[in-house]
């Protein structure tokens, strides 16, 4: 089943409404200093490993482009979610919509940062992947505070945020993800050429339906090298694991997408670290996915959809607005090339891969120690 993404939207959209629009752009500091205001709001939580890759992106940015000083300063950003410098003021917030993902919640961390910037006065703000960028980015449509998003999936055009992807046509632009799966399935196969049916396991987050989306619609378009025989887009982690042993015989691999959403039958979140573990511990074939820290956690293979390149890009395209004034109704939104082809080299020797994939010369990088990933 593929849910739409604009149910929950509209529900939060409801919520939110009682907010009367806030200019939140600080016009004290748009040309009498030469320190910025930037307010970072993430969709997720700070030990998401996603959260992560992002995080190192935007500090390597904010070093290049001369914002923060020293490494040092980054560390103290990415550890207090604030920092001022000679060149910048910065502050950081999280809806933490992985765990609290009702709309009624999701709305309710929006609300504290619009709280929030109301009085921080950004001079910009970035917003980091679906939930924020649709939700606050529509909260501040066509008002005077730039916005540059990172992580969108699929299509930011979804969210009504942009006229076209060329030609936003308002005050918001920014950095999206394609999903390299298509890529991802041609390298898979270019070693594994057995792989001719394959199944499709994601959660129903704002994150993955895209996704399963996207893949539908290419295999509908007959541009996928396999054949896909079904795709799984659910809330609970039961009916999850029991889709992916009922496939087992009947595939001969799996795209697994995020399942950091899927709940129990107490309507708890089940760690995502839990759901990949069982998956390698269960079912003994290959899977590919389009996130590199999946594949640092045990499944076989990725097409890297970069969070690094994602956060980097959009803290370029927000020098280009506060420094030479650039307009975001006229930057282009962008996606990054697509990333390296990545095996975990343990999941492959436990599959019995791993002369395979040394021998085919596919493999652009290997990941030899499983990598500590927080729920």
């Amino acid at each position: 089943m593929i849910i739409s993404p604009m149910i929950s939207v509209l529900a939060i959209s409801l919520l939110l409404s009682s907010f009367p629009p806030i200019s939140a752009h600080a016009e004290h500091t748009k040309q009498t200093t030469k320190q910025k205001r930037i307010m970072v709001v993430s969709s997720y939580h700070k030990s998401y490993r996603w959260s992560q890759n992002t995080q190192q992106g935007l500090v390597t940015a904010l070093l290049e482009l001369g914002y923060l000083d020293t490494p040092e300063q980054g560390e103290q950003f990415t550890r207090t979610d604030q920092l001022t410098t000679p060149r910048v003021v910065l502050q950081k917030m999280w809806l933490d919509s992985k765990h609290k993902n009702s709309p009624r919640e999701i709305a309710a961390a929006a609300q504290k940062v619009i709280i929030a910037a109301d009085r921080f006065k950004p001079d910009l703000m970035l917003l980091g992947d679906d939930n924020a960028a649709n939700l606050l980015g529509n909260y501040y449509l066509d008002t005077d505070l730039p916005i540059i998003f990172w992580g969108v999936n699929v299509s930011p055009m979804k969210y009504g945020l942009l006229d076209d992807m060329q030609h936003p046509g308002h005050n918001v632009t920014g950095v999206y993800q394609t999903s390299y799966i298509e890529d991802g399935l041609r390298s898979l196969q270019k070693v594994l050429p057995h792989i001719k049916r394959v199944a499709v396991l994601s959660d129903s987050s704002p994150t993955a339906r895209p996704k399963a989306k996207k893949i539908y619609h290419l295999q509908r378009q007959k541009r996928l090298p396999v054949e896909i025989v079904k795709i799984v887009v659910t809330k609970r982690a039961s009916e999850w694991k029991a889709e992916a042993e009922a496939l087992l015989d009947q595939v001969d691999g799996y795209v697994v997408l995020n399942h950091s959403t899927l709940k129990d039958d107490r309507g708890r979140t089940v760690p995502e670290t839990e759901i990949t573990r069982w998956f390698t511990d269960t079912i003994p074939k290959p899977s590919l996915t389009d996130v590199r820290y999946l594949v640092e956690m045990g499944l076989l293979a990725v097409r890297e959809d970069s969070g690094f390149k994602q956060s980097y890009r959009a803290m370029k395209i927000a020098h280009e607005v506060l420094h030479n004034r650039a307009d975001p109704a006229q930057l282009p939104a962008v996606s990054p090339e697509p990333g390296q082809f990545l095996v975990n080299r343990e999941r492959a020797r436990a599959l019995g891969l791993e002369q395979l994939f040394l021998q085919s010369g596919v493999v652009e990088g290997w990941i030899d120690q499983p990598v500590e990933v927080l729920p």
